[in-house]
């Protein structure tokens, strides 16, 4: 096996295992927790996008960086998925943790229980700023990294509003239209 693609199915054992062991006993005993949840659809999601994103990045990036975009074959084209992996996994799980943790609070103490989307609404903003404050020093180091510049301590919450901003909406959003579409499921 490629060593590319063993670290990708370590990264995944690593990540989903812990979240599907728990879905198991909780599934158990009956009870299933925000955490819980939201660590296994956003681990799932996370190594999803990455499986089937990861040779288009790194086509475009060898394309923005001038090289040959097929160089190496197919196995090449997954080279770096580790810690790509493990990005898209955290990134995508504090996402879904965040949804399912507001969004039963709101559910368990009664508040705007005839506005479901609202609730959809704020639990995927503060989803989606969450993700912002661990996604915007990844990318600014990634980003300069790819470009050659040096980065500080300093620098790596240039962005941040914006990133989280742009989550917000995005975020929010999408869960709405997951919540909206349920009756048509």
């Amino acid at each position: 096996m490629a060593a590319p693609l063993r670290s990708c199915h370590i990264a995944a054992l690593l990540l989903v295992m812990p979240a599907s062991a728990a879905l198991a006993a909780e599934s158990e005993r009956g009870v299933s927790s925000p955490f819980v949840i939201g660590l296994a659809g956003g681990a799932a999601y996370g190594l999803t996008v990455s499986a089937v994103s990861h040779p288009f990045d790194t086509i475009k990036a060898r394309l923005q960086a001038g090289d040959a975009p097929f160089r190496g074959g197919a196995r090449a084209l997954y080279a770096g998925v580790g810690p790509a992996t493990a990005a898209s996994v955290l990134f995508r799980t504090i996402t879904f943790v965040a949804y399912e943790a507001v969004t039963d609070a709101f559910r368990t103490h009664g508040v705007l229980e005839g506005a479901p989307l609202v609730v959809a609404f704020i639990g995927g903003a503060v989803g989606g700023i969450l993700r912002g404050c661990a996604e915007t020093p990844a990318e600014l180091i990634k980003t300069r990294q790819q470009l050659g510049l040096p980065w500080s301590p300093s620098s790596l919450f240039l962005g941040l509003q914006s990133t989280c901003v742009r989550n917000a909406w995005v975020v929010g959003f999408y869960w709405v239209l997951y919540e909206a579409s349920k009756p048509a499921r």
